[in-house]
């Protein structure tokens, strides 16, 4: 049972309790005042009935106490962050269950039920810990204000101003691919960040870069991050992080090669207008996947993939060559063939784009 529920049923509990306790006390007295002795006799004597009310209170306040405290341990223990001397507090203080703020949403899971953290270390770590309990169910959303952990490829960091960008994670159970298949979903996730740009920006070139960063005119405006689940041939879930770059307009000197929608644009934007349009891309990308019609997003994919079909230098951190992007596996090794005709793929951090 997820632990909300637990919650609940602790509350109910306390409360019933304290109902009961509250109406014993009350008809001892309107006995006691009504001179009415003998009722009172018939049910307890004094010090008894003394005990027993506030066996009722003691019982219900310590029933709820424990069962709130083991519910924050279960929920929260999952985050090796969380230990001493980290700054992570405010998890059970500030976090709530909510469904979106937007109004007239049409998605039927994908955001129907967000998260929503002031700060984190990283919105993928908290949900996957989150989902561990049981307590989400697939579509569910972590956004936080601040990332202060926040993660990249292969345990790159990923910087986003507080307050100024989204920085999610979305909870996918997609059973119905193989293990082989890995890659659609990051396809799917890409495609839909970058088409979701495209419709607030229509004028400017969106491109997907290999292996996860999402470009406008050539700059970083965002990236993704999938991180899978697998017990033994079976695909458990699937933990789609996604940071869009909206309403920072400065950026750190190692970040020269930046941007974000407000920069390009000019205006600001409404983070839950932005995050309506990509739940409803993502979910229908996400379904035309579990029609079987992967392809379609694989073409989409193509369409707006950095380099694709163009001869451009590369590196494999030995030397330097000219290659042509040829295709990408479905394991999502980037495919170059060389001008010798040599085909040959590469996993991420095994080549370096120049």
């Amino acid at each position: 049972m997820p632990p909300v529920f637990f919650v609940e049923a602790a509350a109910l509990t306390t409360l019933t309790a304290f109902l009961v306790g509250a109406a014993v006390l009350v008809v001892f007295f309107a006995a006691d005042f009504l001179g009415a002795a003998v009722v009172r006799a018939a049910f307890l004597g004094a010090d008894d009935f003394a005990a027993l009310v506030a066996g009722f209170f003691l019982a219900g306040a310590a029933f709820l106490a424990v069962v709130v405290f083991l519910v924050a341990i279960r929920e929260y223990k999952p985050h090796s962050s969380c230990g001493i001397g980290s700054n992570c507090k405010f998890a059970i203080k500030r976090t709530k269950l909510t469904k979106m703020g937007t109004k007239g949403s049409q998605t039927l899971f994908i955001g129907r039920r967000i998260v929503r953290l002031d700060r984190v270390d990283s919105t993928n770590s908290f949900l996957n810990g989150m989902a561990a309990t049981g307590a989400l169910s697939e579509g569910a959303v972590v956004i936080a204000a601040e990332q202060y952990a926040g993660k990249g490829q292969r345990g790159a960091s990923w910087y986003a101003e507080p307050g100024a960008n989204i920085t999610l994670s979305v909870l996918l159970t997609p059973t119905f691919l193989s293990v082989k298949e890995q890659f659609r979903i990051s396809e799917a996730v890409a495609v839909t960040t970058a088409e979701t740009l495209a419709e607030f920006l229509p004028d400017s070139d969106i491109q997907i870069k290999w292996p996860n960063d999402i470009l406008i005119n050539g700059k970083k405006s965002g990236g993704i991050l999938i991180e899978n689940s697998f017990k033994g041939a079976v695909w458990m879930q699937s933990i789609a992080g996604i940071g869009i770059n909206v309403n920072q307009l400065e950026f750190p000197g190692d970040l020269n090669t930046a941007t974000s929608m407000a920069k390009v644009s000019g205006e600001k934007y409404v983070f839950d207008e932005v995050m309506e349009v990509l739940f409803g891309k993502l979910e229908a990308a996400y379904l035309t996947l579990r029609a079987g019609k992967s392809d379609e997003i694989r073409s989409r994919y193509f369409q707006r993939l950095y380099r694709y079909d163009k001869s451009a230098v590369y590196t494999d951190f030995k030397s330097v060559f000219t290659a042509t992007l040829h295709d990408v596996s479905s394991e999502g090794r980037l495919v170059l063939m060389l001008e010798t005709g040599e085909e040959r793929q590469f996993d991420v951090k095994e080549v370096g784009f120049i």
